[in-house]
């Protein structure tokens, strides 16, 4: 064959090159994303009428509560815990475990390995199959109703109230709209796109796989629009619209909640819009609307706490960390436990039961997802109530701002 009918050497790969590099880094975003909807897949197949069992819900002072419940966590072994104790193991991986705790859930035989029974001394092996059985507490959440806006043959759109996380994280499971949907019938649902525990508004759930993948491309291929209501800080005149590099940072100081920034060096192309709808001068707010091009975490809280207009009762992007209150992962304030004791059975080994935690002082931020445009067909919600022109949020502006920090 002559020189002129063969390939030219394929020329290597500069993997120095900046469009190299962002390629690379999409690739990466994308099977990370691939990874966590396979992993919510997963949790959502496991809802079956057995776990519904577990436990009961029941409602007290404007919360939903759920009854204590047993759950054995399930976890494989990782490589890096090969060669350690199981007690070594449990104290360095799990924030909730110390060496004394751990010791008695083995001598108790609450933690197991491959279904048996463990020892103090026992070395972790590759392929070891580890549960811990515990007595499960769940936060208290808001007891409103998660209304249906629309039902389809092949999703559900919802108004998920603030304070609900949407399917099972941290120390939430049955007190999630997926739960809560599942113990109305529909145990099937997959959520199509995110929205913050704390964030009220319209919420896509597909009721199988197929139905939330085809909805899932149009979302990525931005065939949507969304509009929210917003509460901000201060008084803002004229449409703004905020562009700049979203970024994860550290925990912000000394609560377990991830912070996003902007970062214009290693952060995500973002960007938002947002409108006045009126200024309230009473309280120092105006209501607002907002609107994403891109959809970053906290995009909108990041964006207006950038301009000076944070969320006016946002805990984490319109507060500093004050030290002398225990809050949550959000950031929200847990003082006193409001409820009834005597309402669910107490279990001696428990440490949450012998010391309860605190109950949210905060169930919902003014912050509301309230249209959504996807392929041509609009949903919209019924507006918040603080988001009204004769809503007076003064009081409650005024006892949030007695309990933080401001920026």
């Amino acid at each position: 064959m002559s020189d002129s009918g063969r390939h030219a050497p394929r020329k290597p790969i500069d993997e120095t090159n900046a469009s190299y590099q962002l390629s690379l880094k999409r690739k990466k975003a994308k099977a990370l994303e691939r990874e966590q909807l396979k992993k919510v897949d997963e949790q959502l197949d496991l809802i079956t009428a057995e776990e519904l069992l577990e436990t009961t819900y029941y409602f007290e002072n404007n919360y939903r509560r759920v009854q204590p419940y047993y759950y054995n966590f399930k976890v494989n072994a990782k490589g890096r815990w090969v060669g350690k104790s199981i007690v070594e193991v449990f104290v360095s991986e799990f924030k909730v475990c110390d060496v004394n705790g751990t010791e008695l859930a083995i001598q108790r035989g609450d933690i197991t390995v491959n279904d048996l029974p463990t020892t103090l001394s026992y070395k972790v092996r590759m392929g070891d199959h580890i549960g811990h059985r515990v007595h499960r507490h769940e936060p208290p959440v808001t007891s409103q109703e998660v209304k249906i806006i629309k039902e389809t043959q092949d999703f559900i759109v919802v108004d998920k109230p603030g304070s609900i996380p949407v399917h099972p994280c941290g120390r939430y499971r049955h007190n999630t709209v997926v739960f809560i949907m599942a113990s109305l019938g529909l145990k099937t649902l997959r959520p199509v796109h995110r929205l913050d525990r704390m964030t009220s508004g319209i919420l896509i759930l597909a009721k199988s796989a197929d139905a939330a993948r085809r909805v899932g491309e149009k979302i990525c291929s931005k065939q949507t629009a969304k509009v929210y209501l917003i509460r901000v800080r201060g008084k803002m005149s004229e449409m703004v619209t905020v562009e700049g590099k979203i970024g994860r940072q550290s925990k912000k100081e000394k609560i377990d909640v991830m912070v996003q920034h902007i970062d214009e060096e290693k952060g995500k192309a973002s960007k938002s819009q947002f409108e006045p709808l009126f200024y309230d001068e009473k309280s120092n707010t105006t209501v607002i609307t907002g609107k994403l091009e891109s959809g970053r975490t906290h995009q909108l809280r990041v964006h207006l706490k950038e301009i000076g207009h944070p969320v006016a009762n946002d805990p984490i992007y319109g507060a500093k960390f004050d030290s002398t209150k225990h809050c949550d992962d959000d950031g929200i304030i847990e003082s006193e436990y409001k409820g009834d004791l005597k309402k669910w059975e107490k279990v001696d080994w428990c440490d949450e039961c012998n010391k309860i935690k605190g109950d949210p002082e905060q169930l919902e931020i003014y912050l509301h997802a309230w249209k959504y445009e996807i392929d041509g067909e609009k949903f919209e919600t019924d507006v918040p109530w603080w988001a009204k022109r004769e809503a007076d949020v003064t009081k409650e502006l005024e006892k949030w701002k007695a309990n933080h920090i401001l920026e």
